[in-house]
């Protein structure tokens, strides 16, 4: 039986539990007791036990812990203690309901007044820092490390908007990659430690990790997503394609018209995207810079591409020479109807975007394993290629950085650009 230890001043010895099956307490992990009495203390956990300053003393009263386990943190006591470490799990309005859009929702962001209420001092959140367990994404605003770094490009994207909008005077209007961000279509290497925004009038310089465009919008051209305004569809394409690099922009202007105008396998609106496209490049040309990309990208895009990577591949093999696409070729075969991603007519040859995201994604594994989707992905080809009699190529990430990367795979399945 564990002997008595004593608590925070003028309390009884607590009882400490975490609230909620997290993992345990880490050297030096900032936390906050409360009494049933109300009053709160803060502290670190450190070696099996919790250090408390109640009130501002100096001298630490010490409650000792019995037990350390990935679920609870308990010690000797007598009375209903809460122990909150680092971040308190909070559940954001919605967040059990099934998801109904693609958007990224934005990182859970806690300001110092927040983090000081749940009891964590300024001491421990510099050492956070400076051990790199939280990041801050602005001034007087952090997130969890581990949670920025298991994030999509996407997701920091949206929560480093979100963090400017919370900590802006005045709402800013965000546009480009972080405006695509937030209407939820896929980019390709953005940068995740900045974001754009587009102000009518001339501020000097630009505030940390915010690139600021100087242009005049018309209201019909701003819209609201992730409780931030941004630019509306049109003008968010519009503007990434007279800006961007060809690969990026291809992937914004794909996943917008794929995001509009595809509703479900082999299903497109060929000549509603055309009036789409025509309407970005109609305000893209209001701009004395990059109508011309604008065009070529437009051109170029196709909302049958369904992922990022699919449609940065078809970019690469037109760098490599491929000028004819058919994309989401239907493959009729005895067990169904299959899409394979792109065709390439000039050689008689169908290629697969193959990304990571159908092996690990829940919503698209829907309880099955790994080598259960390989399986059946091996079967779904081998099915094609009977039917077809087409050389098929799988590529992925590694193969897509650059054309010639791309070359080198379709080498190693015979197949070469037209000459």
């Amino acid at each position: 039986m564990a002997g008595r230890t004593a608590g925070p001043a003028g309390a009884a010895a607590p009882r400490l539990t975490q609230a909620s099956p997290l993992r345990p307490l880490r050297h030096g992990a900032p936390c906050s007791v409360s009494a049933g009495s109300g009053r709160v203390w803060g502290g670190s956990f450190r070696s099996g036990r919790v250090d408390f300053a109640p009130n501002g003393r100096t001298r630490p009263e010490r409650a000792r812990c019995r037990e350390l386990r990935a679920t609870h943190l308990s010690c000797t006591t007598t009375g209903a203690v809460r122990v909150v470490h680092e971040w308190a799990p909070r559940t954001a309005p919605g967040a059990a309901t099934a998801k109904t859009s693609t958007v990224p929702s934005p990182l859970d962001i806690r300001s110092w007044p927040e983090l000081r209420e749940s009891g964590v001092s300024r001491h421990a959140l510099d050492r956070m820092l400076r051990e790199g367990r939280c990041v801050k994404v602005r001034p007087g605003l952090f997130v969890q490390d581990e949670a920025w770094r298991s994030a999509t490009p996407e997701c920091r994207v949206v929560t480093l908007a979100t963090a400017l909008d919370r900590s802006s005077r005045s709402r800013p209007l965000f546009s480009g990659e972080t405006a695509a961000a937030l209407h939820g279509l896929g980019l390709y290497l953005p940068a995740t430690d900045r974001v754009h925004v587009i102000s009518p009038e001339h501020r000097p310089g630009s505030p940390l990790g915010v690139v600021r465009h100087r242009g005049d919008i018309a209201d019909t051209d701003v819209v609201e997503r992730c409780a931030v305004l941004c630019t509306s569809l049109e003008r968010t394409v519009a503007d990434s394609a007279r800006t961007l690099a060809f690969d990026r922009a291809v992937t914004i202007a794909d996943a917008a018209l794929r995001l509009r105008f595809v509703t479900g396998p082999g299903s497109y609106d060929i000549d509603a995207a055309a009036a789409f496209k025509e309407s970005c490049l109609a305000i893209a040309r209001q701009s004395a810079h990059g109508a011309w990309r604008a065009e070529r990208v437009l051109g170029f895009a196709d909302g049958r591409a369904q992922l990022p990577g699919e449609s940065v591949g078809r970019v690469r093999m037109r760098e490599l020479g491929f000028s004819q696409f058919i994309l989401q070729v239907p493959i009729l075969t005895a067990r169904g109807r299959f899409y394979v991603d792109i065709g390439l007519p000039e050689v008689d040859a169908l290629t697969e975007f193959d990304g990571t995201i159908k092996y690990v994604d829940g919503s698209l594994t829907r309880g099955r394993s790994a080598a259960d989707i390989l399986d059946t992905e091996k079967q779904r080809e081998d099915l094609v290629r009977g039917v077809t009699q087409s050389r098929f190529v799988r590529y992925g990430w590694p193969h897509i950085g650059t054309a010639r990367d791309l070359g080198r795979r379709f080498a190693q399945f015979g197949i070469s650009p037209p000459r």
